[in-house]
């Protein structure tokens, strides 16, 4: 034959390379993990609150909040945070696009951003 013969021959005649990396079984158990549990990978509730320095962050798992609503932070203008100034609400998987929502509560005023 042709060169395709020769190429078969060549690999027949050299020995078939064996695994060199031989490894022994894993002694950490396999990971399970279901879908829900990903889900809500927060907490059993799907949320989480961060309190900061005239600030809270409140985390959501995707999918978890009707709107879509996955992270919403709040600015506050005192320590004690009870005056908010800011609230800024990021979205995901919304069918209108919308990611994020800025409100300035004392002024009275949205902006959104798609």
């Amino acid at each position: 034959g042709g060169p395709a013969d020769e190429t078969s021959g060549v690999v027949e005649g050299k020995e078939e390379k064996e695994d060199i990396l031989d490894l022994p079984a894993s002694w950490v158990e396999k990971l399970a993990l279901s879908r829900e549990s990903f889900r809500r990978r927060y907490n059993t509730t799907g949320q989480r609150t961060q309190l900061f320095f005239k600030s809270k962050l409140e985390s959501y798992a995707e999918h978890l909040h009707v709107h879509g609503l996955v992270k919403r932070l709040t600015l506050f203008g005192d320590r004690a945070r009870t005056m908010p100034i800011e609230v800024r609400e990021y979205f995901a998987n919304r069918r209108d696009k919308l990611t994020l929502r800025v409100r300035h509560p004392l002024q009275g005023r949205v902006v959104e951003h798609f």
